[in-house]
C-alpha cells in the first residue's frame, strides 16, 4: 500500500469519526462506509489494520483532549460530555497513587499493577496517561479480583493453546486469500508477500521447482516441517501441567503445519503425481525426501538410471503392461535429470525388449514406421488381452481332454476336435490386433489378405 493511499484512508476515516454516533458506530460500520466513499475494496488485512489504528488513535485522542481540556478552549460535543463525567468518577474512586504497586510495564502506555480498592485487592491492566508528572489509569483496561485473577491464571495453557491454533487459523486464512487471489492489490502498491501460485512439477526442471517451492515454504512459516521430527509431548510425572499443555500445543501445530505443507506440496504436482503420491499416507518430510531421491540426480545417479535402462528386459511371468510401466519410469528419470529421449527411440527399445514368445508381434510392430507411444501401448494391450483369452480357453479345456485319455485310454489327437468345438463357441469374444474387430484373430483378418 502505498503513501498516498494510506492518506486518503486515513483522512475518510477520520472524516466519517467526527460526523458519526459513536454510541452506535462500529468499526466495521466505518470501514464500509469509507469503502463507499473511495470507491475501493478494504477488506485485506492491511486495509483492516490500518483502519482500527485510526480509530483507536481517534479515540484515544478524544480521552486525552477530555483531560487536558481547559475552560476557554472547545470541548468535546455533548454526547461525550456525561461519559466523560462518569469516567472521572470511577477514576477518582479507583485510584490511590500511594498504594498503586506496577508489577509490569506491557507497553509505553500499558501496566499491570496491583491496588486496593474498597477493601479489596485489585489487579489491573490499563492504559495510562501522564498528568502533570504523574501516570493516571485510562478509560481502557480491566481489573480482576482476588478469586477472577486466580481463575485466570489457572486458565493460562489453555489461553495459549487458542492463541497458537488463531494463528494457525489466521495463516491458513492468509495462505487461501493469497491462493485464490482474494487480496486486492493496488496498481502502485507493492508485490505481495509470497506468490499465489508456483509452476506445476511435471517431472522436469525439478531444481527450480524445489527452489520455488521451498520459497514459498518459508514465506509461510512452514518450512521446519521438512527438516524437524514430529515433537512428542511430555506425559512423565516430572513434568508440570503447563509443559504438558505447552508440549502438545507445539505438537498440534506442527502436525497442522505439516498437513498445510503436503497438501501445498502436493498441488504443486501435476496431475499424474498427485495421483500416484494421495494414494501414500506420508508426511511432508517424507514426502519432500522421496521427490529429492528420485528428481535430485546426480551425475552418478543419471548413468545408473541410464544402464538400467538400457540392460532393461521383459519377462514372461509378468504383465507386458506393467513392465513397459516400469520401463517408462526409468525412463521418465532419466528425462527429469536433464537427458533427452526421443520418442521414437523409446518405442523401438520396448519393442527390442518383449519376451521370445512375443516375436510374431515384434516383426510386425518394427515393420511400422510410424509408430507412436499411445498407439504402442494399445496394441500390446490389445494383444495382452488376446492372449489370456487363449490361455483360459485353453486351460479349460485340458480337464475334458485329461478325462476323455483316463477312460478310454486315446491318444492326445483324439482330443483335438473337442478342443475345436469350443474355441468355436467363443469365437466372437475374440479381438483381432490388426483391425481391432472381434470375431477373429490377426492370422485370419480378412483385411490383411
Amino acid at each position: 500500500m502505498d503513501n498516498e493511499t494510506r492518506r486518503r484512508i486515513k483522512e475518510t476515516v477520520i472524516d466519517l469519526l467526527k460526523i458519526s454516533n459513536m454510541e452506535e458506530m462500529t468499526e466495521y460500520k466505518i470501514r464500509a462506509e469509507a469503502e463507499k466513499r473511495l470507491g475501493m475494496d478494504l477488506s485485506d488485512i492491511q486495509c483492516k489494520c490500518l483502519v482500527r489504528d485510526v480509530v483507536e488513535d481517534f479515540l484515544h485522542s478524544f480521552t486525552e483532549r477530555d483531560d487536558k481540556g481547559k475552560e476557554g478552549e472547545p470541548g468535546p460535543s455533548d454526547r461525550y460530555e456525561n461519559k466523560a463525567t462518569e469516567q472521572e468518577i470511577v477514576r477518582k474512586k479507583e485510584i490511590n497513587a500511594d498504594v498503586d504497586r506496577v508489577i509490569c510495564q506491557l507497553s509505553n502506555n500499558r501496566n499491570v499493577t496491583v491496588h486496593e480498592f474498597k477493601g479489596n485487592a485489585l489487579v489491573s491492566i490499563r492504559q495510562y496517561y501522564e498528568k502533570d508528572g504523574k501516570q493516571l489509569p485510562g478509560i481502557k483496561g480491566i481489573s480482576l479480583t482476588t478469586e477472577q485473577w486466580s481463575a485466570f491464571r489457572s486458565n493460562i495453557p489453555a489461553i495459549e493453546e487458542a492463541i497458537l491454533q488463531m494463528k494457525r487459523k489466521i495463516k491458513r486464512s492468509e495462505h487461501d486469500a493469497n491462493t485464490s487471489g482474494a487480496v486486492s492489490v493496488p496498481a502502485t502498491g507493492s508485490a505481495p508477500k509470497f506468490p499465489s501460485e508456483t509452476i506445476r512439477f511435471d517431472g522436469k526442471n525439478y531444481r527450480v521447482w524445489a527452489r520455488q517451492m521451498e520459497f514459498l515454504l518459508r514465506r509461510l512459516k512452514i518450512a521446519y516441517v521438512l527438516s524437524d521430527h514430529r515433537p512428542t509431548s511430555m506425559l512423565g510425572p516430572e513434568s508440570s501441567s503447563g509443559n504438558t499443555s505447552r508440549s502438545k500445543a507445539s505438537e498440534q501445530e506442527w502436525m497442522s503445519d505439516d498437513h498445510m505443507c503436503r497438501h501445498i506440496i502436493l498441488n504443486s504436482l501435476s496431475d499424474s503425481l498427485f495421483h500416484k503420491y494421495t494414494k501414500r499416507t506420508m508426511s511432508a518430510r517424507e514426502l519432500w525426501k522421496e521427490l529429492n531421491s528420485l528428481y535430485l540426480c546426480d551425475y552418478g545417479t543419471r548413468r545408473s538410471q541410464v544402464k538400467k535402462y538400457l540392460e532393461f528386459r521383459m519377462v514372461e511371468e509378468k504383465s507386458i503392461l506393467e513392465q513397459v510401466e516400469e520401463l517408462n519410469n526409468i525412463a521418465e528419470s532419466i528425462i527429469s535429470a536433464g537427458m533427452r529421449i526421443d520418442e521414437d527411440f523409446h518405442v523401438s527399445a520396448i519393442i527390442s525388449k518383449l519376451p521370445p514368445s512375443w516375436t510374431n508381434v515384434f516383426v510386425k510392430l518394427m515393420r511400422e514406421e510410424h509408430l507412436p507411444s499411445v498407439v504402442l501401448i494399445d496394441r500390446l494391450r490389445n494383444e495382452e488381452k488376446l492372449r489370456t483369452q487363449q490361455n483360459s480357453h485353453r486351460s479349460g479345456g485340458e480337464r475334458p481332454c485329461m478325462n476323455h485319455r483316463r477312460k478310454m485310454g486315446d491318444q492326445m489327437s483324439q482330443s483335438l476336435p473337442s478342443r475345436k468345438r469350443e474355441w468355436k463357441m467363443d469365437v466372437k469374444t475374440l479381438l483381432c490386433l490388426n483391425c481391432g474387430k472381434e470375431g477373429h484373430i490377426s492370422r485370419d483378418c480378412p483385411s490383411s489378405k
